[in-house]
């Protein structure tokens, strides 16, 4: 449906609505139409709650169009029709556009709805007399507006005739002068004439008019390029202010640029920076991966060798003895575990560890601390860092049943708590024991501590250089092959020593 007017082209703050108004009381707000210079149909009030609260609408706001009929030159009743002709509303608002309508207005109690409720006389009488009382405030208001106008117009017709008047007086104040001078020269020139009469003193007449003429031709001719010269230093003032103005606005663009570049290089150094940490990271994270790796290999060729070692043994004491029935194979045992001597437990209380009341004599046995150099250390952890330490030996290598430190990696923990150094046997773990364990189990042992909750670990360890720990691999090793094992002389004076800011004991 359209009333044949074209729809209005919508501006970029106008903005278009759906409504469903199925089981709805109405759209739930009051119109008006304009006044005479201001025509359209405007939002006079909204009811709390309402759906035109919900779908925004303003106070002031002008509905364009309904449904594709045009109301900026409609009359009410078809305003009215188009609104309430359907229960499926398309409504172009262009906001608060009459909002100046209603600044000075009282609204009334009782506003005209766009509902579906029935209206009494009264009400209709009521909306009757606030429109007529809207159309009266907007004709005055037009009357206002248009003897403020005329007002104007009178005031700028009367300093035109004024500024007019003021322009004739001049020229005629110019031209009395200007004949007033013109005939002083006359009067001169008649006097003149009237003094001489002979040919010469005409000739001399004509000489000083002719002399005259050129003067004033000359000073004419230097007023003009005195203007024109006045012009042109104009324009090259002019064009100097465009070209100093165009200068200031190109360093600020680069100026800006240069900021721009000097932001967008420090981050990508950031980034540069964090890539290259993250990949030292990973390479070093491969590295001790593969040195594990290397590790694990190497103690399963060790564990090779010592099988074939003692297949070889048997066979060459079965040649010996070839009507006895071979033994079943040896397991190495540490010197502890082989005399009898009791074992440390697999688990000690954490009041133990701590430096009040640290004593080695306690934890461990006499032939575990014989001699050695034993210490407690406490190490922070940090995030996505290990321990970074290699540890070789358990209770089936020829260690006997010692776990060594046999690599410490820059960058890790241990390497930068600086405590602990390749040929460290580690005794125990956060109260966990290390002695007469696989390694397998140590290994497992440290890396649970060290996912462990709790910002450290502490590690009991006995101090060994690296000379005697490659002595005591090759010594050890020279007694599984003879099958010779003895037991060490246990020193009286056992030593060790509390590090890291705890406190130092020697016995």
């Amino acid at each position: 449906m359209s009333n044949g007017a074209p729809s209005p082209k919508m501006g970029k703050e106008d903005r278009r609505v759906f409504v469903n108004l199925e089981g709805t009381p109405g759209l739930g707000c009051s119109i008006c139409g304009g006044p005479a210079y201001k025509p359209g149909v405007f939002v006079k009030n909204i009811k709390p709650g309402s759906i035109a609260e919900e779908i925004g609408l303003k106070l002031g706001d002008q509905f364009l169009d309904v449904n594709g009929i045009n109301l900026i030159h409609a009359d009410y009743g078809e305003a009215i029709s188009a609104l309430k002709g359907s229960k499926q509303l398309t409504i172009t608002v262009r906001p608060q556009e009459g909002e100046e309508l209603f600044k000075d207005v009282t609204m009334p109690k009782k506003s005209i709805h766009l509902d579906n409720e029935p209206q009494d006389p009264e009400e209709r009488r009521a909306e009757r007399e606030e429109l007529e009382r809207l159309r009266q405030i907007a004709i005055d208001r037009e009357k206002k507006r248009q003897k403020k106008e005329t007002e104007e117009r009178i005031h700028q017709s009367a300093l035109a005739k004024l500024k007019q008047r003021q322009e004739e007086l001049q020229r005629l104040r110019e031209a009395e002068e200007k004949k007033k001078q013109e005939e002083e020269q006359q009067s001169k020139l008649q006097k003149r004439k009237s003094e001489e009469d002979d040919e010469e003193i005409s000739r001399q007449l004509e000489q000083e008019l002719l002399n005259l003429s050129l003067t004033q031709q000359k000073i004419d001719d230097e007023k003009k390029q005195e203007e024109s010269r006045k012009r042109k230093e104009s324009r090259t003032q002019a064009q100097r202010r465009e070209s100093e103005r165009m200068e200031k606005q190109t360093q600020q663009e680069l100026d800006r640029l240069s900021e721009h570049d000097k932001k967008r290089r420090k981050e990508l150094e950031l980034q540069q920076k964090l890539e290259e940490q993250k990949r030292a990271q990973q390479e070093k994270e491969e590295r001790m991966r593969i040195h594990r790796l290397q590790q694990e290999a190497k103690e399963s060729e060790r564990e090779i060798q010592r099988e074939q070692q003692w297949l070889s043994q048997e066979a060459e004491k079965d040649l010996r003895k070839p009507n006895l029935i071979p033994s079943p194979p040896k397991t190495y045992m540490s010197p502890s575990a082989a005399q009898g001597v009791r074992r440390t437990p697999s688990r000690i209380g954490q009041d133990k560890l701590s430096p009040e009341k640290f004593d080695p004599a306690s934890l461990f046995t006499k032939p575990q601390i014989a001699g050695r150099e034993i210490r407690m250390i406490k190490i922070k952890k940090e995030k996505d860092t290990d321990l970074g330490v290699t540890v070789e030996g358990g209770i089936d290598s020829v260690l006997g049943g010692k776990v060594i430190i046999t690599e410490v990696w820059e960058g890790g923990l241990a390497h930068k708590h600086g405590g602990l150094y390749k040929g460290d046997q580690i005794m125990n773990c956060n109260g966990r024991t290390m002695l007469d364990i696989k390694l397998a189990r140590a290994q497992e042992i440290l890396r649970e501590e060290m996912k462990a909750t709790g910002d450290s670990v502490t590690l009991v360890i006995a101090v060994a250089p690296p000379k005697a720990y490659e002595d005591e691999v090759k010594k050890l090793t020279h007694t599984l092959a003879t099958g010779d094992i003895q037991e060490e002389p246990i020193s009286e004076h056992p030593t060790w020593i509390l590090k890291d800011d705890i406190q130092v004991t020697i016995i």
